[in-house]
């Protein structure tokens, strides 16, 4: 299961999204992206902390 949420912190000029979620890999990843045109921008993805996977756990339940 992925959760997406808005990403009010860094949406200056353009609306920008997050989604955190596994991979095929299993490896719990955060993805910073936006909308352009139609298509997906990819800004930043990475692993999640340890933080970030503490509050997945706890709302994806």
């Amino acid at each position: 299961m992925a959760v997406v949420f808005d990403d009010e912190a860094h949406s200056v000029g353009e609306q920008r999204e997050i989604i955190i979620g596994h991979s095929r890999q299993n490896r719990l990843l955060l993805i910073a992206f936006t909308e352009r045109s139609g298509n997906v921008r990819i800004i930043s993805a990475r692993l999640a902390t340890r933080q970030e996977r503490e509050d997945y756990e706890q709302n994806a339940l």
